[in-house]
């Protein structure tokens, strides 16, 4: 959390009159983090596949690249998961309906590079995976705490390679 001094200083540069400071610690409770061991993008691909399988409610795909993104959402779609890909090589219209069409709930599933998240905020998601692991442990962590912002329960997938490491170095 944020230091007095860092809080102070947000408060100062936002003008903000008196505001409710409120300042919790990283643990979210409701959420259940878990790793699957994989080889391959085709063991990712059925991994993804089984956790959707065993689990209700909307879930948020992290990939790593534009590419990943678009094989993964048509893969999920070929499997009869309403799925919709979004990243920044879309242009801004169209990434507008696929959020909306998410935030409406109108697609179960929404697979994304990190340019999805920053300021969304739909609380009922169920369901984090990531088809590769992210450049940082910060990174991971704001990414899978984009789900269960209701305070209900939410699983975090890692769909883990060992190759996986090497998109980043």
């Amino acid at each position: 959390t944020a230091t007095p001094h860092v809080r102070e200083d947000i408060v100062r540069q936002l003008h903000l009159g008196r505001p409710t400071v409120i300042v919790t610690g990283f643990d979210r409770t409701n959420l259940t983090y878990h790793v699957r061991s994989c080889r391959t993008d085709a063991d990712k691909d059925r991994g993804l596949v089984e956790e959707l399988a065993a689990r209700d409610g909307l879930a948020i795909v992290y990939a790593s690249t534009r590419k990943a993104v678009e094989r993964i959402a048509g893969m999920l779609t070929r499997q009869r998961i309403r799925a919709l890909p979004y990243h920044a090589g879309l242009d801004d219209d169209h990434r507008r309906e696929v959020q909306e069409a998410f935030m409406q709930e109108q697609a179960r599933v929404i697979v994304a590079t990190n340019a999805f998240g920053m300021g969304i905020d739909k609380p009922n998601v169920r369901l984090g995976v990531h088809h590769a692991m992210p450049g940082t442990l910060e990174a991971y962590y704001q990414e899978a705490g984009r789900a269960g912002r209701d305070g209900e329960p939410a699983e975090c997938v890692l769909l883990h390679a060992f190759c996986d490491r090497f998109t980043h170095e």
